[in-house]
């Protein structure tokens, strides 16, 4: 549980010196016909931080042992879970908040994913395993969304002003699968973890001159209480073979 608490520590504080790098690139990076200054000392420091975040994500999270039982995984927790709903009420929000005419289609969408996240934080709360049709649902709406966004965002040919928003879509949408895939008995641990503190770095990154804060937030919240535990677990030994049995000679 320490290690666990600080490495999300380390996470959050390195998510919200590049938050804070990003606001000030959006604010002051740009010339006076609208162009990225690429000169910028805070804009390579961005994007140094952000490369050996994810590198060194790779490197310290590749030893986490076997897959092991989605119960080894997911064990009962009361702060995840609490974390998850708190995500599911996030999200419920951003689609509280996008209901205008025209948009209920999309309030809907997300309203139906927070409901999902919140069960799902339920379920850990008590221990139980979710089914997977839930966090499927989180990594559809996630993808939608992502659709949705990228139309908009395409027009801008400024890629700095979308591109935390465009990376922490896919992470948070792979790590939802990766959920799934949990639930499914189809594990893997690596990619999970991965993906989930990509999520949450990428998301704390992205809230700077987001289209919707609070889907961002949601997100990383959701990264956040829906990871897997963190201890080493072994491969389970396969049982040793046992010696062919020797045939008896006949001797007359």
């Amino acid at each position: 549980m320490k290690k666990k608490l600080l490495l999300y520590t380390l996470t959050a504080g390195l998510g919200l010196w590049c938050m804070s790098l990003q606001s000030g690139i959006l604010a002051r990076g740009f010339d006076e016909k609208g162009l990225l200054i690429l000169t910028n000392p805070d804009l390579m420091l961005l994007w140094g931080l952000t490369l050996g975040f994810l590198t060194a994500a790779a490197c310290l999270l590749y030893r986490l042992g076997a897959d092991g039982t989605y119960e080894e995984n997911f064990p009962r927790c009361a702060l995840s879970g609490g974390v998850m709903i708190a995500a599911g009420l996030v999200m419920g929000f951003t689609g509280v908040n996008g209901l205008v005419p025209g948009g209920y289609g999309k309030a809907a969408f997300a309203i139906f994913a927070g409901v999902c996240m919140a069960a799902c934080g339920l379920c850990r709360m008590l221990g139980k395993k979710p089914v997977f049709v839930l966090d499927l649902i989180v990594g559809l709406y996630c993808a939608w969304r992502l659709l949705q966004s990228y139309s908009g965002w395409n027009a801008d040919p400024q890629i700095q002003r979308y591109a935390f928003q465009l990376l922490a879509g896919a992470a948070v949408m792979l790590f939802s699968v990766h959920r799934c895939r949990c639930a499914a008995g189809a594990m893997d641990r690596r990619k999970l973890v991965f993906t989930g503190f990509a999520g949450i770095f990428l998301s704390m990154a992205a809230i700077p001159g987001a289209d919707s804060v609070s889907f961002f937030l949601a997100s990383g919240l959701w990264c956040a209480g829906g990871m897997c535990d963190l201890k080493y677990l072994e491969k389970p030994r396969e049982p040793e073979a046992a010696p062919p049995e020797g045939r008896e000679e006949n001797h007359e």
